[in-house]
């Protein structure tokens, strides 16, 4: 059984480009497969992770935290304070 594509999209802005692909597993399992290109000194570079079903949760709530987090940080204007600053 070969991995199967279910859903796919991507965001594009500049020479970044992102990748979302929603696959099932050759063993079954759902997943998220989220892969950055780039090109970086004329070469494409490109880093890929994937999260399945199981963990999705966990990782929905650890990357809505974060952003809550940056755009305190922007509302506050701190994004150009030092780091120690930001602890």
């Amino acid at each position: 059984m070969n991995k199967i594509s279910l859903h796919s999209n991507k965001i594009s802005k500049g020479n970044l480009t992102y990748f979302f692909d929603v696959k099932l597993s050759v063993t079954g399992q759902l997943y998220l497969a989220i892969t950055e290109s780039t090109f970086k000194y004329g070469k494409r570079e490109r880093v890929r992770f994937v999260i399945y079903k199981e963990n999705l949760s966990d990782f929905l709530e650890g990357f809505e935290i974060s952003v809550s987090k940056m755009r305190r940080l922007q509302n506050a204007k701190m994004i150009a304070a030092p780091k120690d600053e930001l602890k």
